[in-house]
């Protein structure tokens, strides 16, 4: 993932989206409340319809929150990976991409690795599945 963006602005992005759904509704729902002379129907309707929206972005802030916690387990699992390697004395997989912090970290491993000696993984050795890193 070639211009990631920090891990910071991206957490940012992620609690100005939820803020801003959240306001639009609360808003939405002030001015309803607001309509005093409107009946009782046209009321229900609107509430009913800012439940929904309400509930949608609910689901729109799960959906962030899991695709941003599976994106950083995966960087976290390389360089857990990468650091036993390093304290084994094997060959490192290849760098994290990007320029937020981890991949930072990681091109930082790499650094330390080749200052040790230790040699560069040859291409198929780079491949791993999640299954490798858990014990």
């Amino acid at each position: 993932m070639t211009g990631k963006s920090s891990i910071m602005q991206r957490t940012l992005i992620l609690v100005v989206l939820s803020i801003v759904f959240q306001l639009a509704w609360v808003v939405a729902l002030d001015f309803v409340i607001a309509q005093a002379d409107v009946s009782y129907a046209y009321k229900h309707m609107w509430t009913i319809t800012l439940s929904i929206g309400m509930a949608l972005s609910a689901g729109i802030n799960i959906s962030f929150a899991w695709f941003f916690s599976r994106d950083l387990r995966s960087s976290l699992l390389v360089l857990r990976h990468n650091i036993r390697n390093l304290s084994r004395r094997r060959p490192l997989l290849k760098p994290l991409e990007g320029t937020d912090e981890l991949a930072q970290i990681d091109q930082e491993i790499h650094e330390l690795a080749e200052s040790l000696g230790i040699p560069k993984a040859q291409i198929g050795e780079q491949d791993w599945e999640e299954t490798d890193l858990t014990t």
